[in-house]
């Protein structure tokens, strides 16, 4: 009986072993980019960093999030992101694979690439070794070894400091301060402050805040351009890897990366920096008289009330009095025209010109073609604001006839100024215009509302509450694996 009832258990046991066998091979077959995209879901991990993901007034926002929602949508996939507070938390759901991708502005680590796969690079980036001026300070460091001895800041984990780490094998007296509970903009306050000498960081991320703080002076960069990339969930089959790779090299997506670093960077690469101390005081002297109206402006004809307001500060720097010599006036430097067109009666009157303002930028906005998409249709309707719709027509037709795109503002402003040249103007319409002149206000714009934006970002407070779309789930601490 006994002999009976072993061989039959061990039958059972042959069976479920031919059974389960195929079961496990079939499942190893699928691979991880087919399960997410049976899921419907591309889980990422990211950080609240300016050259991350971040929060405006029209939803999520972020160089990063603009490239991984890009990928997602191209698959087909909802994102689902996970924002974390340190580098470190982002592996440990990575490691978790509690998410597929960790898009955070990383720079490829020989450290982590030998525990994660990681993408071909989507950017290159620079270490800087930075100060602000103070008066009677001498000359800046020129190379790591000045800074032995000084006081200097590099966030906890970063690339930065596994770089300095290095170096401090050939310099034992280089010393510095790795902090988590810190971000670029508290050691700058620190740098501001004096309580800090130098601090290390990435050349995108301090061109984001270099109009904040006229007096960075970039000392020397650490090391050449390196890559930024993104790490993925460790796993046999490179289905996924490869997907993106494919993305990031595609040639579509290498004219997005242009269009996502000039809408995030590069209008932050030129001021003046007596012009932006004399705003930054302004915003603290001036801005409150007109806040309300700005706001008003806003909500009444569906625009930031930043933008609104750094309209009015290019125009009159925030003075109603303000009147040009060719007969302009008020806050927003109607003409008698204009003025009378969206119904402004005085135009010294803040609260109507900046409400007026604000209807003739709307329909300026409204009559560019209806499929031109954001931001290039706020910026093309600024520089209609400025130079007017018909030499704005004038110079998107001049970009359309040489092959580049007139519905791209990074494409128009290169032909904006060859309207004051006669061999160009020639070909227009509406003839001679200071077409020089609307690159630079746009410019200006731009940087005046970014810095208003930056001015009321919560970057130095609590993770903002998430969005409904996409999902966001925000984290103190990782969450056990289930």
């Amino acid at each position: 009986m006994w002999m009976q009832d072993h061989r039959s258990w061990l039958f059972w046991l042959y069976l479920l072993v031919v059974v389960t066998i195929p079961l496990i091979a079939a499942q190893q077959q699928i691979s991880q980019l087919a399960r997410i995209d049976d899921r419907g879901v591309l889980r990422v991990a990211t950080r609240n960093i300016p050259t991350a993901y971040y929060e405006d007034a029209q939803g999520p926002a972020g160089f990063e999030y603009d490239l991984i929602k890009a990928f997602a949508e191209e698959r087909g996939l909802q994102l689902e992101l996970k924002v974390v507070r340190n580098r470190k938390d982002l592996f440990e759901l990575l490691r978790q694979r509690n998410v597929d991708v960790v898009a955070a502005s990383l720079f490829l680590s020989s450290e982590r690439e030998a525990n994660f796969p990681v993408s071909e690079p989507y950017a290159y980036a620079v270490s800087q070794v930075i100060r602000l001026r103070h008066d009677g300070d001498g000359p800046a460091a020129t190379s790591v070894a000045d800074l032995v001895g000084k006081r200097v800041l590099v966030q906890a984990g970063s690339a930065h400091a596994q770089r300095l780490q290095e170096l401090k094998e050939d310099l034992p007296g280089l010393e510095w301060e790795e902090t988590e509970d810190m971000d670029l903009a508290d050691m700058l306050e620190m740098l501001k402050s004096g309580d800090a000498d130098y601090l290390i960081s990435d050349n995108m991320a301090l061109s984001l805040y270099a109009p904040m703080y006229p007096d960075l002076e970039v000392a020397f960069s650490l090391n050449a351009p390196q890559p930024l990339v993104w790490y993925l969930a460790p796993t046999m089959d490179q289905s996924l890897t490869k997907a993106i790779n494919d993305f990031l090299t595609s040639r579509s997506t290498q004219d997005l990366i242009g269009q996502l670093y000039e809408k995030y960077f590069e209008h932050t690469q030129r001021y003046d920096f007596i012009g932006i101390r004399a705003f930054r005081k302004h915003i603290q002297s001036r801005l409150a008289s007109f806040q309300a109206w700005f706001e008003e402006g806003a909500q009444k004809f569906d625009w930031e009330w930043e933008l609104l307001a750094a309209i009015g500060y290019q125009e009159s720097k925030w003075d109603n009095t303000a009147v040009s010599a060719t007969g302009v006036r008020g806050i927003m430097m109607l003409t008698q025209n204009t003025a009378a067109s969206v119904g402004v009666q005085d135009r010294s009157n803040p609260e109507q010109s900046i409400l007026g303002g604000a209807r003739y930028l709307r329909e300026m906005y409204d009559q560019l073609p209806d499929d031109i998409p954001n931001p290039d249709r706020t910026w093309l309707a600024l520089a209609a604001y400025n130079v007017g719709m018909g030499h704005l027509q004038d110079a998107m037709d001049l970009t359309a006839d040489a092959g580049l795109n007139p519905s791209r503002w990074s494409d128009v402003r290169q032909y904006l100024p060859k309207l004051a040249l006669k061999r160009w103007n020639q070909q227009t319409k509406h003839g001679y215009a200071r077409g020089w002149e609307p690159v630079i206000y746009v410019r200006n714009v731009r940087l005046y509302r970014e810095i208003l934006r930056l001015e009321n970002l919560p970057f130095k407070a609590e993770l903002s509450p998430p969005p409904k779309l996409p999902e966001i789930h925000v984290f103190d601490r990782i969450p056990p694996t289930l």
